[in-house]
């Protein structure tokens, strides 16, 4: 056995310098995550106003193999998708994440270079609570008008339930065990998209708005971008 002393006090003191070098490495990754947003903001903003820039960004290799490629006048999804070249699941929600916080400071008309600022005082996930709320609203008045509306008009003397389709149907979708959720164009676009591959899971946040009927209740959802664990 070796007889030499060891000093607790030395290596305590050597564990705290390394976590003050990881709290220095954490502020710093912060702080360039911040400017991260104001840059991407202004590069959003750049391509909007520019219909040849935005042709050349669906040619880039990264872009051009997905199968689904959301506009950018909806969202900066489609950017993200370049600036961050996501290669794995985690990665992909990222994008997701980081594009929703883009679209927030773009509709909430922060200027670029505010965004920093901006970012850094209300708090990342503040600002995609206050995003996810906005695009509720927005898929439930989109559900109201097209309840209000009618979204089709059935034959009198055609009956669903005694053709094959009516059939098939109802075998698909039962009304007392199974639920129906509506989702907005964007998150319909993100959910049928290349970004998320068959047999791959994704997450929906839900609310429930109101009842349209007799024993009908409506409910919206969005697409829930999760923090790679």
């Amino acid at each position: 056995m070796s007889n030499v002393k060891r000093d607790p006090i030395s290596a305590m003191a050597f564990a705290e310098e390394v976590a003050a070098e990881y709290r220095e490495i954490s502020a710093g990754f912060r702080k360039k995550l911040y400017n991260f947003f104001g840059l991407a903001l202004k590069s959003y903003r750049k391509f909007l106003s520019d219909e040849i820039a935005r042709k050349f960004l669906l040619d880039q290799d990264n872009i051009s193999r997905l199968r689904e490629k959301p506009s950018l006048e909806k969202t900066s999804r489609l950017l993200l998708y370049f600036l961050i070249d996501p290669q794995n699941e985690a990665e992909r929600n990222t994008v997701g994440k980081y594009a929703r916080v883009v679209d927030y400071l773009h509709k909430k008309g922060v200027d670029n270079a505010a965004a920093a600022d901006y970012v850094e005082a209300n708090g990342i996930e503040e600002i995609l609570k206050k995003a996810r709320g906005r695009e509720l609203k927005a898929a439930d008045e989109t559900q109201q008008d097209k309840v209000g509306e009618g979204e089709e008009d059935l034959d009198e003397d055609h009956d669903p339930a005694s053709s094959e389709d009516g059939d098939f149907e109802n075998d698909l979708f039962n009304p007392e065990r199974d639920l129906s959720i509506r989702v907005g164009p964007e998150t319909l676009e993100q959910i049928l998209s290349s970004q998320i591959d068959v047999g791959e899971s994704f997450y929906l946040e839900c609310r429930k708005t109101g009842s349209v009927g007799d024993d009908e209740i409506r409910i919206v959802g969005l697409l829930v971008d999760l923090e790679s664990a």
